[in-house]
């Protein structure tokens, strides 16, 4: 499936036009992205996640792809090592991290999260310390902010920097509430997984429909 994306990113971007498009509001990769929620029946968040890391094993490590294609290491596996190598700027120092990290990561299936990533920081670290150091500069950089414009709306804006993973399950928990409502919820979807956002905050996990029917189970 990853492979399949790849492809079709590839195949947009040569495409007759392609580099124009990258200054469109919808530019290539959110074209293909759309393709694939629409495809997965998922959310453009979780679309666009995967089809970054299948960008990702196309041509940052073909040799990690290859042990995933054999079915040797886990998608949860392959998504962490992608995250951990994503900083490494040097090209040869990537094909170095790509080779050791294939060659060894067959036998950490049965390790905990920290501990994989322990392994695949070891590997980064020896080859291109300073990625560790981004890496670990970025994370530190970690926020929350909430604020409240003086206008009266009685809205305010959140901007925060999370951990990749953090935010991609709030994102698809975001997506599942403001999908769970019916098709006669008069918001939009962003509304949706605002006011999501919002029910969280109270310590609710459910987003009561608004379509005022009585009968909608979806209306608590």
């Amino acid at each position: 499936r990853l492979s399949v994306m790849a492809d079709e990113l590839e195949a947009m971007l040569a495409a007759d036009g392609g580099e124009e498009r990258e200054q469109w509001c919808l530019d290539n990769w959110d074209a293909v992205a759309a393709s694939v929620a629409a495809a997965q029946n998922v959310s453009l968040g979780v679309a666009a996640h995967q089809l970054l890391i299948a960008d990702a094993l196309r041509h940052r490590l073909p040799r990690v792809a290859e042990v995933f294609a054999a079915g040797a290491i886990t998608y949860r596996m392959v998504a962490a090592v992608v995250s951990r190598t994503r900083l490494i700027k040097d090209t040869e120092a990537l094909g170095k991290v790509d080779t050791e990290i294939a060659a060894h990561m067959a036998g950490w299936g049965s390790l905990s999260v920290d501990k994989t990533q322990t392994e695949i920081d070891y590997w980064v670290d020896r080859y291109d310390p300073a990625a560790i150091r981004r890496n670990e500069y970025t994370a530190r950089g970690r926020f929350a902010d909430v604020r409240k414009p003086d206008d009266g709306s009685g809205t305010a804006d959140i901007e925060a920097r999370l951990l990749a993973t953090d935010a991609d399950a709030l994102d698809q928990r975001l997506q599942a509430m403001a999908d769970a409502v019916c098709a006669n919820d008069p918001r939009t979807m962003d509304q949706r997984r605002s006011d999501a956002l919002g029910v969280i905050g109270h310590g609710a996990d459910r987003l009561a429909c608004l379509c005022q029917d009585p009968r909608c189970p979806a209306a608590d």
